[in-house]
């Protein structure tokens, strides 16, 4: 899966445009919120609340923790809380999480 960032969502709705006679600015805006609707219907971007965490199947996540900021955790079922990566202390405040963006290309896990 691909972590679009709104400098691929830019580019995508640039290519659409280059294919259509419509006014840019319409055609751009129309692009790029229908993508950005679809991928998070889709749960392909963007924060998700911190109930629909994985927790049957753990994995590392970036959680959101207010007046912190993202932190990358892991769910640790003996324990039934989550670990902070950066420190190996509970986390308790989350409020929403996301799941890791893949591997470069080219990188040690292709």
């Amino acid at each position: 899966m691909v972590e679009l960032d709104e400098k691929r969502l830019a580019a995508a709705a640039a290519v659409l445009l280059s294919r259509v006679n419509a006014p840019e600015q319409e055609i751009y805006s129309a692009t790029r919120a229908a993508l950005r609707a679809y991928l998070e219907a889709a749960g392909l971007c963007g924060w998700r609340p911190i109930e629909s965490a994985p927790k049957d199947n753990p994995e590392w996540v970036f959680l959101y923790v207010p007046g912190h900021g993202p932190a990358r955790a892991i769910w640790r079922r003996k324990n039934k809380w989550w670990e902070s990566h950066a420190t190996g202390r509970e986390i308790t405040s989350a409020t929403h999480w996301r799941p890791l963006p893949p591997a470069p290309q080219g990188g040690r896990d292709e």
